[in-house]
Order: C-alpha cells, then sequence, then structure tokens
C-alpha cells in the first residue's frame, strides 16, 4: 500500500572564535596520519546477495515484518538488480511470527496430497478438510471464495496443490509442464512457495514464467510448520454478497425467535480497524467506477458466536458491482467478541481513490 512519509533534514551549523594574528614562535607539529576507516553504508533487508536463498527472502520479510517496515510503492514483488535482488513486495503477513521454510517440501508433500488452506491478512482461501496451512508474506485482495492454487518450488521440481480439493501430484513436474497444463484462469490466486534451499534464481525463474495475465493475483509465501492447528473454514457467501448487488431495505429480517445480542460501540470500532486496509485494496484494484472513490454503506450482521454472517451494500454512490462484491467480502472476514445473539448496523464508509496494487511477480 501507498505511504506518505515525511522526511525531516537537520541543518547543522558551526560556530568558531575569532582567529588570532599573532605569528607562532614555533612550527607547528605535523598531524598525525588519519587512521583511514572503511565507510559503512546501511544495507536495506529488502536487498538479497546474488546467491539468496528462499530462507534468506523469507529472513528479509520476517526482518522488515517485525520492524513494521512492510509497505512499497514498487509494483513488482522481486526485482533482479546488477548485484542481486530485492524483496519489494508490498508485505502483508499473515501469521506472525512468520515460519521458517520448509527444508524437505518433496518428503511433506508426498505424504499429503491433500487440499491446501491459503491465510492471507485479508482472509482465507480452503475448506476445513486442509492439513497443510499457507502463510501469505505480501499484498492479496480480499477472498473471493474461489480457489486458489499453491505451487512448491522444490530442487526436484514443481507440486501443484489447490484449496478446493485433493489429489495433487504426489511427484514433481518441470515448470514448463506445469505453465502449459494448468488452466489459469480457473483460480483466483497463486500462491508460490520453494523449499529454504532453492536459490532466487530458480524462484524468479519460475515467477516469471507465470502468465501476465496473473499480475496482481500472485502472492509469496511460506508453509506452517506440520501439525499446526488451522483456524475454522470461513462461512459462506450468501448470493448477494457474491454478486454484488445492491440491498436498499438492509439485510433480510431475522426470524421472530433469533436472539438478540449487543456489544460495546469501542468492541465493534476495534473489530472494524482491518477494514480500512481492505477498503483501501478494493478502491486500489478496481477496474471500474469504484477506482474513483465514493460513498459507501454497509449492513452487516454479527452472529451470536462474532462471526459476520451476512453484508451487503446499502447505498453506493460509484455503481461499481465488483466493488460492492470485494467490500462485503471484506466484511464478511471480519471477526467480534460474541454477542450472544444477532446485531445488526450499518456503516458508512467515504472511499478515496487508491493506487492499484497489480504487483507483477518479477521487474528488471
Amino acid at each position: 500500500m501507498r505511504a506518505h512519509h515525511l522526511a525531516l533534514a537537520a541543518l547543522l551549523v558551526g560556530c568558531g572564535g575569532a582567529s588570532s594574528t599573532t605569528a607562532p614562535t614555533t612550527a607547528p607539529e605535523a598531524p598525525a596520519p588519519r587512521e583511514e576507516r572503511p565507510s559503512t553504508i546501511p544495507t536495506s533487508p529488502r536487498t538479497l546477495a546474488r546467491d539468496a536463498t528462499f530462507a534468506d527472502l523469507i529472513a528479509a520479510a520476517r526482518t522488515l515484518d517485525d520492524r513494521r517496515d512492510q509497505e512499497s510503492d514498487a509494483a513488482c514483488l522481486i526485482a533482479v538488480t546488477p548485484s542481486g535482488f530485492e524483496l519489494r513486495a508490498d508485505l502483508a503477513v499473515a501469521v506472525r511470527p512468520l515460519a521458517e521454510p520448509e527444508a524437505d517440501l518433496d518428503q511433506r508433500l508426498a505424504n499429503d496430497p491433500g487440499p491446501v488452506r491459503v491465510l492471507t491478512r485479508y482472509g482465507s482461501y480452503g475448506t476445513g478438510a486442509a492439513q497443510m496451512g499457507l502463510v501469505a508474506t505480501s499484498t492479496t485482495l480480499p477472498p473471493t471464495r474461489g480457489t486458489a492454487l499453491a505451487l512448491f518450488l522444490t530442487p526436484e521440481g514443481v507440486y501443484t496443490r489447490r484449496s478446493d480439493q485433493a489429489g495433487g501430484e504426489r511427484d514433481p513436474s518441470r515448470v514448463a509442464w506445469v505453465i502449459e497444463h494448468t488452466e489459469w484462469s480457473a483460480f483466483d490466486l497463486v500462491v508460490v512457495t520453494a523449499e529454504a534451499r532453492v536459490p532466487i534464481t530458480t524462484l524468479v525463474s519460475l515467477l516469471e514464467a507465470l502468465p501476465a495475465s496473473l499480475a496482481g493475483r500472485i502472492t509469496l509465501a511460506v508453509p506452517l510448520a506440520a501439525g499446526t492447528r488451522l483456524p475454522d473454514a470461513p462461512p459462506a457467501i450468501d448470493g448477494t454478497a457474491e454478486r454484488g448487488q445492491l440491498c436498499p431495505d438492509g439485510l433480510p429480517a431475522l426470524t421472530e425467535d433469533a436472539p438478540l445480542g449487543d456489544l460495546p460501540a469501542s468492541s465493534i470500532r476495534a473489530a472494524l480497524a482491518p477494514l480500512q486496509s481492505s477498503a483501501e485494496l478494493c478502491v486500489g484494484t478496481s477496474t471500474g467506477p469504484g477506482a474513483a472513490g465514493g460513498r459507501v454503506s454497509l449492513a452487516v450482521r454479527i452472529a451470536p458466536d462474532g462471526r459476520v454472517s451476512d453484508a451487503c451494500v446499502m447505498e453506493d454512490s460509484t455503481g461499481d458491482a465488483a466493488l460492492r462484491a470485494c467490500l462485503s467480502r471484506a466484511a464478511l472476514e471480519l471477526g467480534f467478541d460474541a454477542p450472544g445473539g444477532y446485531l445488526d448496523f450499518a456503516l458508512p464508509l467515504v472511499l478515496e481513490p487508491g493506487r492499484a496494487q497489480r504487483q507483477v511477480p518479477v521487474c528488471r
């Protein structure tokens, strides 16, 4: 995401007294030779050597995330530079601390051909049947509840895993074969991860081979350790949110026997914090009239357990159905304290024009 930074310049002023006009009685001693010290220029954690590995890249992402230095105005994930590489992705780590890359992905994938669960800062892809979780490290759109495809790069080749069904390849394939035989239009997100020792040069080759149409739908990721308990699968989206239709009259009425709940306003405000980033992404990646911003009013229903069970757009000055759907999906990913019953509220949003976060995989 784009950030505006204020740079402050310090002006150093030197003060000296009047010089003496009296000539010295003895010749001044020659100054001692100065010790030459090598100049040290701080290196950004984003800078990676030519022989860096995927483990080095994830270590850089972890350092930047620890420093809360995640934002980038660059339009790519990795840059190839004369001296090596730079991690230029706009980072959005979904789970902290960021896990270490796997030392032996081949063995783990051979034992687990099931679906994967992809965790992003703005929601997740996949079902409760998944045993392996992948943590996205870079910015993604709020999930569409579509399908994610994970690419696992090892020295032996590339494995593929889907988020919606089992049946992943037990043996690795060549990159060229995967590129040629994958129906890329079937996936809303492509997740790329690698074994710890894989050189970034190999990772870049895979990223550059991906179709250009995937720009903005590729994220770097790292697997969670085997045995990590994954969060419950998100609830299904209703047809209103998925189609991005308006609901001028608000959400459907609750049944008479539905319990009603309550939450302090401070609790609701705190839970709404992630929606700001999601809304910025929805506007920034819009290719329709919503890219210019506008005013939108969301209707949100919190279930008794604190999940958002329904959301739709009551008012929309943008006229952008895709933007409405994106905002509704983002609202469905929010989590609140349990209100003990159903709780409905309306949320007005003022959307500002943003910069599209359609990062290409590699720039040179």
